[in-house]
């Protein structure tokens, strides 16, 4: 397991990531964010998802809600990218593909699926808040997560 206390030059927060809730440990690692180097807030930003997806995924209560992480190339690229999206979204694309193959008509966009998914998401957000509100350690996760994106942001001005 590991425990991670981290210190923002502007915030203060200790916490535990561990797969078991309310699991702390005396010999954690000390990260302090404002000296993190891009590569290493980038690592520790998809462990920081992971862990986060995970407790929501084990702990939400529709699976369509599930959100899994992938690699993925744009078109014309050959450089992978992680995307991290709900199993409801990814279904109403393929979906959508299958519809596509099946006529001659257009498929909808990307923009148009999003948007025929208004209720899914808002449940997807109602699962997110209830467990943020009940769960200290998917919070805690969050708090991290939020300040390792700051820190990457930084990095994206220079």
């Amino acid at each position: 397991m590991r425990s991670i206390l981290i210190i923002s030059t502007i915030y203060f927060f200790t916490t535990s990531i561990s797969s078991t809730a309310g699991e702390e440990s005396q010999d954690g690692e000390l990260i302090i964010i404002s000296e993190l180097s891009r590569s290493e807030v980038n690592s520790l930003i998809v462990e920081a998802e992971d862990q986060l997806y995970e407790l929501f995924n084990a702990n939400n209560e529709n699976n369509m809600n599930d959100i899994l992480c992938s690699k993925v190339k744009s078109t014309g690229s050959n450089i992978s990218k992680r995307v991290c999206e709900p199993n409801f979204l990814v279904n109403a694309r393929t979906n959508n593909r299958t519809d596509l193959k099946d006529s001659f008509a257009l498929s909808e966009t990307q923009w148009a699926v999003n948007g025929s998914l208004k209720e899914e998401y808002k449940e997807l957000q109602s699962e997110m808040e209830r467990l943020s509100e009940n769960n200290r350690q998917f919070r805690e996760i969050n708090v991290i997560l939020s300040q390792l994106n700051a820190r990457k942001k930084e990095f994206d001005k220079k």
